[in-house]
């Protein structure tokens, strides 16, 4: 049963955004909720806007491409200088607004989609694309093209890059569609290294301060890589395929998989210490909050867990789908919605409902 619902739960995920892609910029899909929190704003892109709410959950504002209804957003933006934001988009467009305005401060224009969170080192804008290359751009002259990065030399429009990256100094990691993470020099964008899970990865790595990076993939598994060469340190089995990013707290890896399961396994050697099996389909992380794991699945199930690996509470929404990663916002612990009409829940840290944010039309 629950592997028939990982099916499900992919292939509606999936449908929207690959399928879809075939279609032209016509098409608007209905995306879920990229938050971005900065000085008591949570940025919110979630279909043609991009919110900005107080610890309420009131709208303060709203930003939109006035000039291009087909501009839909799936990443968190990220905030760059003075009121400026930086956002992709689904209609093969990255974007800079003015955080005040919302106007258009300036746009780079591609041939394919921008899903994954953007990275921003300085000036430098690190934007992988849906046509399986990284874009580097220059924040400070209008998003002018630095350089771009092809795996093997070859674009993989099969083979998107959903994944933002991760930085360790001057060397960018990169996981793809196509199975493989790859090395990059940051400044150039040149080529250092890839290795290959053998499936496709859907979102970011985690970085070790002891330099490993640890990674799930669609082939139902979890791998420890050294960060300095690609080589693999252990590689272990679990029963779904892993859509969101692993969770690194101390000597802990925290791992949830499409079957609506948390693992608790161990960083050294990927050895399971516990597990806690959900109802629904898990598409996100699990968000570390002192001596408490939260997380959601799609059958609208929020879940508080103790490191120990019991359930603390649960909450249910009925008819309402959760994706991605809870987010803390003030004192509040933020759930995320693809519903057309409420998208984000607040509640405190004993499951009680605090607030609920619908979009006004």
């Amino acid at each position: 049963m629950k592997k028939n619902r990982t099916f499900l739960i992919l292939g509606s995920l999936v449908f929207v955004l690959l399928i879809s892609a075939c279609t032209g910029r016509g098409f608007l899909p209905t995306s879920w909720p990229g938050t971005t929190i900065n000085d008591g704003t949570m940025y919110v892109a979630y279909n043609n806007n991009i919110y900005l709410i107080d610890s309420n959950g009131k709208e303060t504002n709203r930003i939109a491409d006035q000039d291009n209804k087909a501009a839909t957003f799936f990443a968190a933006p990220v905030l760059y200088g003075d009121n400026e934001l930086l956002v992709g988009s689904y209609n093969n467009n990255f974007y800079s607004f003015n955080t005040i305005s919302g106007s258009v401060n300036w746009m780079y224009e591609d041939n394919n989609r921008f899903i994954a969170r953007p990275l921003v080192v300085d000036n430098l804008i690190i934007a992988p694309n849906s046509d399986g290359q990284v874009y580097a751009l220059d924040a400070s002259n209008r998003g002018k093209e630095v350089w771009v990065f092809s795996p093997n030399e070859k674009v993989y429009e099969d083979k998107p890059i959903w994944a933002g990256p991760v930085l360790d100094g001057e060397t960018l990691y990169i996981a793809s569609m196509d199975g493989f993470i790859y090395a990059l020099d940051l400044n150039s964008g040149n080529f250092q290294w890839k290795a290959e899970l053998g499936d496709a990865i859907v979102n970011s790595p985690v970085l070790s301060e002891d330099g490993t990076l640890y990674a799930g993939s669609f082939g139902s598994q979890v791998v420890a890589l050294d960060s300095q060469d690609g080589s693999e340190i252990w590689r272990v089995d679990i029963d779904g395929w892993v859509w969101g990013s692993p969770v690194l707290d101390g000597d802990t890896l925290y791992v949830t998989d499409l079957n609506g399961d948390l693992y608790a396994l161990s960083a050294a050697d990927g050895s399971q210490i516990w597990m806690v099996t959900g109802e629904g389909a898990a598409t996100g992380s699990v968000l570390v909050q002192e001596d408490s794991l939260y997380y959601v699945t799609d059958a609208g199930n929020f879940y508080a867990v103790s490191k120990e690996g019991s359930v603390r509470w649960s909450r249910t929404l009925d008819e309402t789908n959760l994706y991605g990663t809870p987010v803390v916002f003030g004192d509040q612990i933020v759930v995320k919605s693809a519903d057309a009409d409420t998208i984000l829940y607040a509640y405190d840290t004993n499951g009680q409902a605090q607030w609920q944010f619908t979009p006004a039309k």
